[in-house]
């Protein structure tokens, strides 16, 4: 019906009563103008059929893999995207948008001798002193106790310093 409207013939009875019963004139403006909408906000100029949106929305979706898998992400909530707020946010690309550089999370080693070395790595990059939960966060699949028992390891052999005195609030650093 939409069709046979847009190229200006006329429609049956049983079309029309369709047509004004179930607002589709007014569905269809709305319609146009959440296209128009949308394709404002890609940055689209011109009157695009189907096949040219889904070029272009395939040609975007594979900018962004591309762009993902070299560690940028475009989170427009990250908030609700981000909820730990892991990414590191380092420009913002306006209209409420984020992009950020997402370091891909390192799992955590099997050997114990590789678990001191990230571990340690761990703590000298970092700005300021960590606590356990901090360094735990920071591998895949690390499990507290075992993050814990490197870090003691570390102070212990004298890689690692130990601040605070309490073990809620015990913080490690180089």
């Amino acid at each position: 019906m939409p069709e046979t409207l847009r190229a200006g013939e006329t429609l049956t009875v049983k079309e029309q009563t369709i047509h004004d019963d179930g607002l589709v004139t007014t569905l269809g403006l709305l319609h146009d103008e959440l296209d128009a909408l949308v394709q404002a906000a890609y940055g689209w100029t011109g009157v695009l059929s189907d096949q040219q949106v889904l070029t272009q929305l395939t040609a975007l979706n594979a900018a962004r893999h591309q762009q993902e898998r070299q560690g940028t992400v475009l989170y427009l909530r990250p908030e609700y995207q981000d909820p730990k707020g892991t990414a590191m946010r380092d420009l913002d690309m306006g209209a409420g948008t984020l992009a950020v550089r997402v370091a891909a999370v390192p799992s955590f080693p099997a050997k114990l001798m590789d678990r001191a070395v990230a571990v340690q790595h761990a703590l000298q990059t970092a700005p300021q002193p960590l606590t356990s939960a901090q360094v735990t966060a920071l591998f895949k699949g690390a499990r507290a106790a075992s993050v814990e028992e490197v870090l003691d390891t570390l102070v212990f052999l004298g890689h690692a310093k130990q601040f605070g005195s309490e073990t809620q609030t015990l913080r490690y650093g180089i």
